[in-house]
């Protein structure tokens, strides 16, 4: 979705103001607890989901753009309301491959953990080695953080001997930590 795109459907909604024009996507990529700037922004983020509420199909829009930075917007408001009618958009993202995958993958599983075990165990079990690892990853992840013995299963699979040799490995479950840890404190909005 293009940036003059979000930036009109915003000012119809009138919810322009509530985001920065620029860099308002940078501390949500690896967001600190206690950081002056995550804090700030995830307070703009609190209003803006409360104003997108009545706004699904934008919401929608956001979660599946192939860009990330919609996608990331997207999904802050989802587990800012903790809203589980867009678990399935979600999952169709990051099964789809996104920049944003271990965001996903943590936005999948704490907005219904139950459910959220379903989606992205669809993308574990149906995994090979010519899948996208860090989609993988990410997913198992999710399971992990659950504590699903999906995840202990996959742990022991060649498969995941497989993928543990990729690249992304190591960033997908470092950037999924990092976001689990962030959101497990951050109390949904009202």
């Amino acid at each position: 979705m293009d940036g003059d795109i979000i930036k009109q459907k915003l000012e119809d909604l009138d919810l322009l103001d509530d985001l920065p024009l620029s860099g308002w996507y940078t501390p949500l990529l690896g967001p600190l607890i206690g950081d002056p700037e995550s804090d700030d922004l995830l307070n703009r983020y609190r209003k803006f989901a409360v104003g997108l509420r009545d706004a699904p199909e934008f919401i929608r829009d956001l979660i599946c753009d192939k860009n990330w930075r919609p996608t990331l917007m997207g999904l802050t408001v989802v587990i800012l309301l903790r809203a589980v009618e867009y678990q399935s958009d979600m999952a169709w993202r990051l099964a789809n491959g996104n920049w944003v995958a271990p965001q996903l993958a943590v936005a999948i599983a704490l907005v219904d953990e139950g459910r959220g075990v379903d989606l992205v165990r669809g993308i574990v079990d149906t995994a090979t080695k010519e899948s996208n690892a860090k989609v993988v990853m990410s997913a198992y992840s999710a399971l992990s953080f659950l504590k699903s013995p999906l995840a202990y299963k996959f742990e022991a699979s060649p498969l995941f001997e497989h993928l543990k040799n990729a690249d992304s490995y190591d960033d997908s479950l470092r950037i999924a930590k990092r976001h689990w840890d962030f959101w497990k404190t951050i109390e949904p909005v009202p």
